[in-house]
């Protein structure tokens, strides 16, 4: 059985500083003229220099927010399947990268209140791209992260009536807090259907909607961004881990080439 977790999370404000700027002005003395004899003019007296202007008081920069990920090793046991050390967790177009340790673990610092993408990768996984929003809402991390191999994946997408196509298309997989059964999943103005997971874990291209296992995916899906609508018996959702949608229940994400991106929802009944 192969196996997609998810629960995922998001802290305050950015602010700017204020330089300092000085004005000094010197004033300048007229030296008297020796005129036929007369006494010589009085010098004048010199300007005074204005005072300078004081600084203002810079901003305060919020905290970063944490992104703590607990990594496993493949999906059979869940979060009991052995950690995975030596995955790379990286906030897309930085240099803020980690490593996850011996025990699987993995803790990213990132900027608070920004819209942020991140991805998990290793040699021979299947690799994740997430888009998030490190606001209030923000918490940090699920119980665990499943990493699949490569191997692993492409028979899950091909079982689901896919092809796993690296270097051309990436994946969306979806979710909602709790798991419910019966929520449909539309992609806005594209053209796909939505693949769901049967009770056991696996992909049923036969499935018009989610089962108790509560996922779903787009198979072969071209790199970009997208919005996902969930209806059926999903209601009152917001995002979890993804970035708002336009519309009542629905959630943007970003799709890589070779990646798979997993998005989320709350909804009624949830967090």
């Amino acid at each position: 059985m192969l196996t997609i977790n998810d629960v995922t999370s998001l802290s305050s404000r950015l602010a700017c500083v204020l330089g300092l700027l000085v004005f000094s002005i010197v004033g300048c003395s007229d030296v008297g003229i020796d005129g036929g004899g007369g006494t010589g003019g009085t010098g004048a007296t010199g300007g005074t220099g204005a005072t300078g202007g004081t600084a203002a008081t810079g901003g305060v920069e919020p905290p970063p927010v944490s992104l703590f990920l607990p990594l496993t090793d493949g999906h059979v046991n869940g979060c009991s399947s052995p950690p995975l050390a030596g995955a790379e967790v990286c906030q897309v177009g930085t240099d803020n990268c980690v490593t996850s340790n011996v025990d699987g673990k993995a803790v990213l610092d990132l900027p608070a209140n920004q819209v942020i993408t991140y991805t998990i990768t290793k040699d021979g996984y299947a690799p994740r791209v997430f888009g998030d929003v490190t606001d209030e809402t923000f918490h940090g991390g699920p119980e665990c992260w499943n990493m699949i191999t490569d191997e692993e994946w492409a028979g899950l997408v091909e079982a689901g009536g896919g092809v796993w196509s690296p270097s051309i298309s990436g994946v969306i997989v979806l979710g909602q807090v709790p798991f419910i059964a019966g929520v449909t999943y539309d992609l806005v103005d594209e053209t796909a259907t939505a693949v769901y997971f049967d009770e056991a874990g696996n992909l049923n291209p036969d499935l018009t909607a989610t089962t108790s296992w509560g996922e779903g995916t787009f198979l072969e899906v071209t790199p970009g961004e997208y919005q996902v609508e969930f209806g059926g018996t999903a209601t009152n959702c917001s995002p979890l881990t993804a970035w708002p949608g336009d519309a009542a229940n629905r959630l943007r994400v970003p799709v890589l080439a070779g990646y798979f991106s997993y998005a989320s929802m709350n909804c009624d009944g949830g967090l």
